[in-house]
């Protein structure tokens, strides 16, 4: 009869998911490792943090999205964001900006400003980056 103790089958999955971790994930708990074992051995929390070179909110943040999410959270996250500003042009300008650029293709974002500004006074606030980006 075979028995299953729950102890190694529990360190073999933990070995597991800590493989498809990313290098800065591991890093990340290792550090948070290495501050217990130098709280448990009686260092005082300013030198375990110095010796782990993290600031206090930061451990703790890492703290947190571990016991939350597992070694996962301590990947690093996207900063972009969730819902981009939405564009600001219409097709009526962008329609208007192709004209400009067929008749004239020596001309650049600048002079293209200037002439819809000129020419078409509904579109007075157009930006260079929005003629450059139509």
């Amino acid at each position: 009869m075979k028995q299953l103790y729950l102890d190694g089958l529990y360190r073999r999955i933990k070995k597991l998911e800590l493989s498809f971790c990313s290098k800065e994930a591991s890093n990340r708990l290792e550090k948070i490792k290495l501050y217990q074992r130098l709280r448990s051995e009686g260092c005082r929390e300013e030198t375990a943090l110095q010796a782990i070179q993290v600031s206090r909110a930061t451990y703790f943040r890492w703290q947190k999205s571990l016991l939350e999410k597992g070694p996962k959270g301590l990947d690093v996250a996207s900063r972009k964001p969730k819902l981009p500003r939405p564009k600001k042009w219409t097709q009526e300008l962008q329609s208007l900006v192709l004209r400009f650029r067929k008749e004239n293709p020596l001309y650049g974002r600048l002079k293209i400003q200037a002439l819809i500004k000129r020419q078409f006074p509904d579109f007075a606030n157009v930006s260079v980056s929005t003629v450059e980006e139509s």
